[in-house]
């Protein structure tokens, strides 16, 4: 689980915790923007997203230190996902 969730309107945030791979946080955030719980969604991350290369590009430096900036951003469930290199997940309903 993420460590907080805030969901402000329409708009779901959450922040990413350094034990849990990123696609999990997305996954989530997405359940919690769309009222569809992570069980019972018909789709996979991996048919929008590389999930193993979504944590490739928010990993720290090889020499530890946090990358900083950065965001992709791509579409799922009628969701627009912007992933931030800070760790921070948003979903926003299209």
């Amino acid at each position: 689980m993420s460590e907080r969730t805030i969901r402000i309107s329409e708009v779901t945030e959450q922040q990413t915790h350094p034990e849990e791979p990123l696609g999990m946080t997305v996954i989530d955030a997405v359940s919690q923007a769309t009222g569809v719980p992570v069980t019972q969604m018909d789709v996979e991350l991996n048919d929008y997203v590389d999930p193993d290369a979504l944590d490739g590009l928010f990993a720290d430096r090889f020499d530890g230190s946090p990358r900083e900036g950065g965001r992709v951003v791509f579409s799922m469930l009628g969701c627009e996902i912007h992933v931030h290199g800070d760790g921070r997940v948003v979903v926003t309903p299209e």
